[in-house]
């Protein structure tokens, strides 16, 4: 039993390591864990939660139309606080600071103008 347990051991190891491809010229993997950050979310009209279309989505430096669903999703970013605004004609301005990690979910409630 022991050599049974012994020779699959050895099999298991040789194929890990033919799967990683352990050779020599293989550069090590820089972590990105951290160092990209995601908003999302859905932008919604607060006095009836239908979702809005067309409204424009900025935070830092980087702007972007809400699709028909009204969501909307940009990634690339920096960790770190920035300032997160949505804009549509007809509705007032959204602004707010927000921390920025990892992959986050900002769903925004705009109210009518009127």
């Amino acid at each position: 039993m022991f050599k049974t347990f012994r020779a699959l051991c050895f099999l298991l190891l040789t194929a890990s390591t033919l799967a990683c491809g352990n050779s020599a010229n293989d550069l090590p993997v820089a972590p990105t864990i951290g160092t990209i950050a995601t908003v999302q979310g859905t932008v919604v009209r607060a006095d009836t939660y239908t979702t809005l279309s067309g409204v424009v989505i900025a935070i830092d430096g980087v702007t972007l139309r809400t699709g028909r669903d009204g969501t909307y999703a940009i990634s690339g970013l920096k960790p770190g606080e920035a300032l997160l605004t949505a804009d549509r004609e007809g509705y007032h301005r959204f602004s707010e600071k927000v921390v920025l990690e990892g992959a986050r979910t900002f769903n925004i409630f705009l109210w009518p103008s009127d």
